[in-house]
């Protein structure tokens, strides 16, 4: 997969090409071998777990049986527009798109927009390790941030994963990602964000009500900080 994105991110079709005699290579050569050596060293318990585990399943963390069902995490659904947006220009550029503007103005529109993201994405992750919740949402909720830039939009993480695709997308010149980015903010939307909501009123009740009554999915994520109540209330979401 990082080959992959290596080579779509250079735009090297050789690269692609080369791709799948690598990985037969990597196959014959490490992971069978590997695999003899394991079944001679651990005889019947690892036979027990090839039996189990397929050789190349789909490399997701597993979710705890309390955390918010969501269809796919969202630094998935990002990385994911980027590399496909990216594809798509090298097959069908659109024609007078922003690959037309020249890099004295793109780039530093796309530095000032991941400048913003990254800052939001460090305010929103420090305001979680504050009240000591996970930050992922396949496991637990403990708690619920509800101040510093909780107090300004409930999804600042997800608004911050836009931002800096949006910057990505600016300073590659990548038309596709740019009108990627509805689908995805939809399928972040409906698919994350409201199967966490659902999640949320269901483990903390009133508590979790009255903070998304109060203050708006996504709201303006401002990166002027400020004086906020400690946060005590035990209420609040998973991010990524």
């Amino acid at each position: 997969m990082l080959g992959l994105g290596i080579a779509v991110l250079l735009g090297s079709d050789g690269a692609i090409l080369l791709l799948i005699p690598a990985a037969l290579v990597i196959h014959l050569a490490l992971v069978r071998r590997e695999e003899r050596r394991c079944e001679q060293a651990f005889g019947d318990a690892y036979r027990g777990y090839e039996a189990r585990v397929p050789r190349y399943g789909l490399p997701l963390p597993r979710r705890a049986p309390d955390c918010a069902r969501v269809i796919v995490p969202a630094p998935v659904v990002a990385a994911a527009t980027l590399l496909v947006g990216l594809a798509l220009d090298e097959v069908a550029r659109p024609d007078n798109g922003i690959d037309a503007l020249p890099g004295a103005v793109t780039i530093p529109i796309s530095i000032g927009i991941l400048l913003i993201g990254i800052a939001v994405m460090r305010r929103a992750i420090a305001a979680f390790r504050r009240v000591d919740t996970n930050v992922f949402p396949h496991l637990p909720s403990r708690a619920l941030a509800l101040g510093d830039i909780y107090a300004q939009t409930r999804n600042p993480m997800y608004q911050a994963m836009g931002l800096v695709v949006l910057g990505l997308a600016v300073g590659l010149r990548s038309d596709w990602t740019l009108l990627l980015l509805l689908p995805a903010a939809l399928l972040v939307h409906y698919g994350v964000v409201m199967r966490e909501e659902h999640y949320l009123e269901q483990k903390f009740g009133e508590a979790y009500r009255q903070y998304r009554n109060a203050v708006p999915r996504y709201g303006l994520p401002l990166l002027i900080s400020r004086r906020v109540p400690a946060d005590k209330t035990s209420a609040g979401g998973s991010a990524l």
